[in-house]
């Protein structure tokens, strides 16, 4: 299992997610290939206890002098044998092409990504035998790196009118280096990856499949390439630098999506960007998907017709000839998290809080869940409700300058008595009593589980309309919550007086709300489709390695 920045050394929705199949799935051993942003991690999550989870691997991005002490388990002498051969010689004959082939690949719309799966394990095979400190810092790979963008700058009108300067070349070859570790990494021998982003985390499970022929299963939850579209669009980089972190992590996605022989997003909203950014392609190796049972829903547009721009998109791009109400991609198939409904359920209010209308959060305080959002919605809410208190639970720690902003925010709107950042909460499930509504204002999700876990505890829910947040809450008269336009705190704010002050309304969400759950977002539903897609890929594997 490869996860990025998640599982099991940091909390939320995607690490509970891991833990939820790990710890359910003890029949099948786990090897946990965990990306991460430094090397000084303790493990949440205590897996050493779950004797299924066989290996843990770490792989920082920044924090390392040498990458060889996470990436590379053999022996030093083998070890220091590659930087002994690693001279210019050898980098100029074994790697500047495929470095080059890389930089065209990622910068550059007509590369297919067959080819591009290929250069990328070829670049890992390299650095099997060639230092990686060495090659990437050396003169040989500057050069090609900055004469590659220097000339298509020249040949690009776009960049004409912003080249790239010095700083800029230096800046985004510095984050290449870091952001190519995952490809350096020694690639473990399993009978299926499955991949929790699709990112250069994922580059280890394409390695696999394209040396070894193991099958790949791709879970989204955020759609990685739009969450990197959000946060380059607010940085405060230069415009090649943007380009560049961009196109990047759109290199990425479209090896994933390529790739994977089963997609599994968490909710069929993310099917609009997995089609068009290459889940479109059919999987040959795969024809019998008719036969496949209990392993998640196809997306179509009878169940969720929001589709159609896609597949509009689709044919206008000639990517499929055409398509209609009967159009399905069954290498998609998206399977909902699911929550412990013994766990999650309705409990008393906190005397403390009793008479107090409250709204519940639970989030990390970080942008993409645009807690500032939410700050304001409060000041819109308190108009109504002079002693509305919002509660927001979640780490303080993922970025502090967001964290200040908050504050600040806070203060300016004299929201101290009514808007609390009250840190992490041990106790998850007892949170979501402290509120009458619980309350979510990202701008991209892939499938809540704070949504889930609310409904299951009977709280209804505030959300705004992005990612999977819809599908579970629910549409049209399936609804047992509000959902709103994103980074509108108008329209936010007044959904929570809504709920706050109609009681019968509350009352009806909050029991349809665990209605919903129990009939659809078990965890032992989600565990079992992941169980059978598991076992349909492992038969066909081993059907064809042993026919080799």
């Amino acid at each position: 299992m490869a996860n990025e920045g998640t599982y099991p050394y940091m909390g939320g929705g995607v690490s509970t997610w891991c833990h939820i199949l790990c710890e359910n799935l003890e029949d099948i051993d786990w090897k946990i290939f965990a990306v991460v942003a430094d090397p000084y991690v303790t493990d949440r999550y205590k897996t050493d206890q779950l004797p299924q989870i066989k290996e843990k691997i770490i792989i920082p991005l920044w924090g390392f002098e040498e990458t060889a002490e996470y990436t590379d388990t053999r022996p030093f002498p083998q070890i220091y044998d590659n930087k002994v051969r690693t001279t210019n010689d050898a980098i100029e004959t074994e790697f500047v092409a495929l470095f080059e082939s890389f930089l065209s690949g990622m910068d550059e719309d007509d590369h297919s990504m067959i080819e591009m799966g290929h250069v990328i394990t070829s670049i890992h095979d390299y650095f099997q035998n060639y230092d990686y400190n060495i090659t990437m810092k050396s003169e040989l790979a500057w050069n090609t790196f900055k004469n590659y963008f220097l000339k298509r700058a020249s040949e690009q009108e776009m960049i004409k009118l912003d080249p790239p300067s010095l700083f800029d070349l230096t800046t985004c070859m510095r984050w290449l280096y870091n952001m190519f570790v995952p490809v350096v990494a020694n690639v473990p021998v399993t009978d299926i990856t499955h991949a929790t982003i699709a990112s250069s985390t994922a580059m280890a499970c394409i390695i696999s499949k394209v040396k070894y022929g193991t099958p790949m299963v791709l879970t989204d939850h955020g759609v990685y390439a739009r969450e990197r579209y959000i946060a380059c669009s607010s940085a405060p980089f230069s415009s090649f630098c943007k380009r560049f972190l961009a196109r990047l992590a759109l290199l990425f996605s479209k090896l994933c999506y390529y790739y994977a022989d089963v997609i599994t997003p968490c909710a069929h909203f993310n099917a609009r960007w997995e089609l068009p950014l290459g889940g479109y392609a059919s999987r040959l190796e795969i024809n019998n998907f008719k036969e496949w049972e209990n392993t998640g829903v196809v997306p179509n547009l009878k169940e969720f017709p929001h589709l159609e721009p896609c597949y509009r998109a689709l044919v206008d791009y000639n990517l499929i000839p055409s398509y209609d109400s009967q159009t399905e991609f069954p290498w998609i198939r998206t399977i909902y998290n699911g929550v412990d409904t013994d766990r999650f359920k309705p409990g008393p209010k906190p005397e403390h809080l009793r008479g107090t209308p409250t709204a519940v959060a639970l989030a990390r305080v970080f942008p993409l869940k645009d807690v500032l959002t939410m700050i304001r919605s409060c000041k819109v809410a308190k108009q109504s409700i002079d002693n509305i208190k919002y509660i927001v639970y979640g780490s303080l720690k993922a970025d502090p300058e967001y964290v200040q902003k908050c504050n600040d925010l806070i203060a300016e709107l004299k929201l101290e008595d009514n808007f609390d950042l009250a840190g992490y909460h041990s106790k998850p499930n007892e949170a979501f009593w402290e509120g009458d509504v619980s309350v979510l204002s990202s701008i991209s999700e892939g499938f809540p589980f704070t949504v889930l876990e609310s409904m299951a505890a009977g709280v209804p829910v505030v959300g705004t309309d992005v990612g999977g947040c819809k599908e579970a809450i629910g549409i049209g008269d399936a609804a047992c919550g509000i959902v709103v336009p994103p980074r509108d705190p108008e329209s936010f704010g007044n959904a929570v007086v809504k709920l706050l002050t109609d009681s019968d309304l509350r009352l009806y969400y909050s029991k349809k709300g665990r209605e919903r759950v129990l009939k659809l977002f078990q965890t032992d539903i989600s565990v079992k489709a992941y169980r059978n897609v598991y076992q349909y890929l492992y038969e066909r594997f081993s059907k064809s390695r042993n026919n080799k």
